[in-house]
């Protein structure tokens, strides 16, 4: 490179021609051209590019067109990385920047991109003439990319440089006759000491050169002159001059002294030259060289510079320690070659004409010597490998560079891995397998005895890839391609193939390899053997022949198990004794939102339902013993917290718990709706038979009711002012005849067998005028409240009767508060959905209005609600009421297609709800009220026909209408009615019962209608079942008074009827 630095045209370049260069960049490049490191100078504002041989294997195919260009030019592809460096050494924001692994990717082969790592210095020179103080950038590079683990220890080189000073010229000479203490000096000489040179012609004592020395030196020089002369020595020194007009000058003096035949000295001539121009560059220079020395100085390879006479003019620390000098100054001008470089490796003189060190700075022949020994002062040799290179200065040869490291570790290693190579290949050869080794490329290189032998190959024949030619044909591929996926990945190689044998036959073979990796991971050797094993395959496969059709067998059986497994709808599990689950299969998830890894290792008991917990674990403790064959039922939490029922069986077997459960949650819940839809039936059923059965009882009742209430009544009416004993006995037996028709009456409701006429109802609005009757009849120990909703919906029902139920809700819940307390009455609209109606039979889901009885009394237990609507069920004391109040409510409540609920517990209060539907029929109007009249009378003209089966009925209706002067004929049933009715055309109104043998009041109604038509009928009766009142409802335009009733009731209705406009 120095002879391409000399010839390049820089006058082409912004550097400009060499001649013009300043004394710092002359300095800076002979010190990268004379270091063996890699370095670059990068000079001036553009960083014009300049480097030494090391750095040109960085640059590849850059160099030689890169040098002499700016770096952003040179190095385009990473300069946006690199430039904020070099903008921060020459701003002096950084006095320097180091970095020991730097990733740069950079094209130096043509176009190909490759990713470099390498270890850079970056630090300022100095340069007085530059606008900043810096003129440029010491780039010291080392590519670490392909370093090698063993040499790990190899740094980033640091800059080195030599630098070898000489005498431009003498500027003036002495002549110091020692004896006689006389100085003889020429003009310029004089002139340097400031001595007048006609008196330095002639001569002057010693003292008047010595006192133009700098004070600071003076002392210094006498010493170094006193003490050359006395070792017989050349005396050399470079010291400063002091002027008279306190100008100094740098001077380096040079004498050689004369001695007598005693050795005693007599003259010391000399000359002296002004070295002023160079000190003032070494001194603007001094911070960079400082800098630079001590990058080297801390590197860690050693280093030292000879000028050409072998003298050595700089080291580092590095090389102090490694050959035990003390100090710098110890190595410093001293000729060492006999000192560290004595002798060859084999113990023989090594002359220093043959060192190539001395070599080199002699003739400037470089040399890199890999292993030779250095020796320290203490005569202890050390193993090198070393590097050296010429030192040029402004193109002239100055002497030479020597870098070297100490390679005692890796001496050592190479000779345990020779030590390490000899004991395998002697194992290699004890072994009865083939062994074989391989460097990373997989270009076989070795094979022990035993791989020769067998296939009968001439040693060599197999190196490479020649041993595939014993691979079977067919097995060559695979063998292969193996082989380069392990090399590929690092991984074990393993392949079985057939190895041709000497006689061609061929045989089965295990092999097997496994990577070497050196101490930087990287692979550095494959070592396989190749193992026979053709006799184990014979056997395998005759074993597997044996076994076949017994495996298949096996595979199906487990497969069915599998399939059972993976499609079972049904939970499986397998658990431990202690309840931990070890396995479960997919059905967990579907059933239970449950994935298996949330389940397996936790206990089953985990998953249970707490109620269920304590029963589960005790049904599942004596599995052990004998397997649970009827399903045993508890709850199984599911991922979303909600539980279901799972009937489980299981079996113990092999140490392990085997169990099935099947999800019975459905069939649970069915079972429940159908138990209490048996319930809701039977318990309707149940009612409907009382009901039946009180009906029947009331209608009995009621006809002998009839009789002894008309009988009373009319006896009443003849008997012309009886006495008050009398009188006593009437009034007694007409208020038992009257409690009597009560009781019939709620028999009647709960039965719902009553006729009733049912009218358009504002709920608020009856509630709201019970008020008062309400409050009489509660007390003033129980607040009454009510709740009444706005928007309330009308509802169709008798009033009369849904007054009734309300007052009779209104006491029982009085006796229920017998220490006072507080009764709501509340209304709303209410919609009872499809899912309620399912569970009551008989109720339509829809629209309803609610009247809620709220009470704050003792409440009632759930076997008391139960029995609540049963007629003739009460709690209260005997003589306390009849147990049929609420019947009477649950009886009208279903006959008005309505529902009723009881919600009570015992001491928190009970509430009774009654929904009625709501009225849609916008039609139907409220009739206007009847006023009350007094009883009217009839006269003989008018003709009633009586129809009535019982005989004492009948003779109390002829009486009673007789009475009230009625003309009557009267008829024991339809047949004879016909009869009277066609022979007796005066008849206006025909008065029947309902309930007759053979044919009904109904059916002779529509007969005598059919015959007469728009007669007038009147029907009675003391139970009807649908004749002529159909839901409870009296069918449109049916006239009718129940039984028992008095002369007044019957007197009223009969003329209601006979005035009744014609529809």
């Amino acid at each position: 490179m120095s002879q391409m630095v000399q010839a390049h045209p820089w006058q082409d370049t912004p550097l400009g021609a060499r001649l013009a260069w300043s004394p710092s960049l002359q300095l800076a490049v002979d010190i990268i051209l004379g270091s063996a490191f890699p370095m670059a100078l990068r000079w001036g504002p553009d960083f014009v590019l300049i480097y030494n041989d090391a750095y040109r294997p960085i640059l590849g195919d850059k160099h030689p067109w890169a040098l002499g260009l700016p770096a952003r030019e040179a190095w385009a592809e990473v300069w946006d990385q690199i430039a904020p460096l070099h903008d921060a050494i020459v701003t002096r924001q950084s006095p320097s920047i180091f970095s020991d692994d730097t990733l740069l990717r950079i094209q130096r082969r043509g176009a190909q991109w490759e990713d470099a790592r390498f270890t850079l210095a970056y630090s300022p020179v100095a340069d007085p003439t530059a606008a900043n103080g810096v003129g440029g950038v010491l780039v010291t590079a080392v590519e670490i990319t392909e370093r090698i683990a063993a040499e790990a220890a190899l740094k980033a080189s640091e800059e080195r440089y030599g630098l070898a000073l000489t005498a431009s010229g003498a500027i003036g000479t002495w002549d110091w006759d020692i004896v006689n203490d006389r100085v003889v000096a020429d003009a310029k000489f004089a002139e340097l000491y400031s001595v007048e040179p006609s008196a330095a012609r002639e001569g002057r004592p010693i003292a008047d050169f010595v006192a133009g020395i700098h004070p600071d030196d003076r002392d210094r020089v006498n010493a170094e002159i006193s003490a050359a002369l006395a070792a017989r020595d050349d005396f050399a020194s470079e010291y400063r001059l002091l002027k008279k007009d306190g100008a100094i000058v740098w001077v380096y003096a040079r004498g050689r002294g004369h001695y007598d035949a005693a050795g005693t000295a007599i003259r010391l001539p000399g000359s002296a030259v002004d070295i002023t121009d160079r000190k003032a560059t070494e001194e603007a220079l001094s911070d960079s060289r400082g800098y630079l020395g001590d990058l080297l100085r801390s590197s860690g390879e050693a280093f030292y510079a000879v000028d050409r006479d072998g003298a050595t003019t700089l080291c580092n620390q590095t090389f102090l320690r490694l050959m035990g000098f003390e100090r710098e100054e110890d190595a410093i001008g001293r000729r060492l070659h006999d000192v560290i470089h004595h002798s060859h490796p084999d113990g023989s003189h090594y002359p220093k004409s043959e060192c190539p060190i001395y070599q080199c700075a002699a003739n400037g022949t470089p040399a890199h010597i890999e292993d030779e020994l250095f020796f320290r002062l203490d005569g202890a040799a050390i193993p090198v490998e070393y590097w050296v290179s010429p030192v040029y200065r402004d193109g002239i040869h100055h002497g030479a560079i020597c870098t070297f490291i100490d390679v005692t570790e890796r001496r050592a290693a190479q000779a345990e891995l020779a030590r390490s190579e000899a004991e395998f290949r002697a194992f290699s050869q004890a072994m009865p397998n083939h062994v074989w080794a391989s460097p990373p490329d997989g270009q076989l290189n070795w094979f022990n005895d035993r791989v020769y032998e067998y296939g009968g190959a001439a040693p060599g024949a197999l190196d490479g890839s020649g041993w595939v030619e014993m691979v079977h044909p067919d097995d060559r591929a695979e063998a292969g391609e193996r082989w380069a996926q392990a090399l590929s990945s690092g991984e074990v190689y393993q392949v079985e193939f057939r190895l041709r044998r000497a006689d061609g036959v061929y045989r089965w073979h295990l092999a097997r390899a496994v990577p070497i990796h050196g101490p930087d991971g990287a692979i550095q050797q494959w070592i396989g053997t190749n193992t026979d094993i053709d006799d184990q395959k014979a056997a395998a496969q005759a074993l597997a022949t044996h076994n076949e059709s017994l495996e298949k067998r096996v595979a199906e059986r487990t497969a069915e198990r599998d399939r059972a497994w993976r499609n079972s709808q049904d939970l499986l599990a397998v658990v431990k004794l202690d309840g931990t689950l070890t396995a479960v299969n997919a059905a967990w998830t579907t059933q239970l939102g449950w994935r298996a890894e949330a389940l397996v290792g936790r206990n089953f008991a985990d998953f249970a339902h707490p109620d269920d917990v304590t029963a589960t674990v005790a049904a599942f403790s004596g599995i052990r013993q004998t397997p649970l064959v009827d399903p045993y039922e508890y709850r199984l939490r599911g991922a979303d917290g909600t539980y279901q029922w799972f009937g489980w069986t299981a079996a113990f077997e092999a140490g392990l718990v085997y169990a099935n459960g099947r999800n019975t949650t459905t069939e649970r819940a069915q079972a429940e709706a159908l138990s209490a839809s048996q319930e809701a039936l039977r318990q309707s059923q149940k009612m409907d038979a009382v009901g039946q059965l009180t009906g029947g009882i009331a209608h009995d009742f009621n006809n002998m009711l009839a009789v002894v209430v008309g009988s009373l009544d009319l006896l009443s009416r003849r008997l012309e002012a009886p006495d008050a004993r009398v009188q006593r006995y009437l009034d007694a037996a007409a208020d038992g005849a009257r409690r009597a028709t009560q009781l019939t009456q709620r028999l009647l409701a709960f039965s719902r067998q009553q006729p009733l006429q049912p009218k358009p109802i504002e709920a608020n609005r009856l509630v709201a005028e019970m008020s008062d009757l309400l409050r009489h009849a509660i007390g003033a120990d129980v607040r009454l409240e009510t709740v009444l909703a706005g928007g309330l919906w009308r509802t169709h029902a008798d009033p009369n009767q849904l007054e009734n139920i309300i007052l009779n809700l209104a006491v029982n819940a009085r006796d229920a508060m017998p220490d006072g307390g507080r009764l709501t009455i509340e209304t709303q609209n209410a919609h009872l959905d499809e899912r309620y109606a399912a569970t009551h039979i008989g109720l339509a889901a829809g629209q309803y209005v609610l009247i809620a009885v709220t009470d704050s009394g003792s409440g009632m237990p759930a076997d008391v609600i139960e029995k609540a609507f049963d007629p003739f069920f009460t709690t209260k004391p005997v003589g306390k009421g009849t147990g049929l109040g609420l019947s009477q409510v649950y009886g009208f409540v279903k006959q008005s297609g309505g529902h009723v609920k009881i919600y009570s517990e015992p001491d928190q209060g009970t509430t009774i709800k009654i929904y009625l539907p709501r009225l849609l029929d916008v039609s139907l109007i409220d009739e206007a009220p009847t006023q009350a009249v007094e009883a009217p009378h009839g006269d003989d003209r008018e003709v009633i026909l009586v129809v009535e089966d019982e005989p004492g009925v009948r003779q109390f209706t002829v009486d009673a209408l007789s009475e009230l002067g009625y003309r009557v004929i009267e008829a024991d049933g339809a047949a004879a009615a016909l009869r009277l009715l066609d022979a007796h055309p005066e008849i206006l109104l025909v008065f029947t019962d309902v309930v007759m043998p053979d044919v009904n009041g109904a059916k002779l109604a529509d007969e005598v209608r059919r015959r007469r038509p728009g007669m007038r009928i009147l029907f009675t009766t003391g139970y009807t079942r649908n004749a002529v009142v159909h839901n409870g409802v009296l069918d449109a335009g049916v006239e009718m008074i129940g039984k028992p009733f008095t002369v007044d009731a019957l007197a009223t209705k009969i003329r209601a009827v006979l005035e009744r406009p014609d529809v």
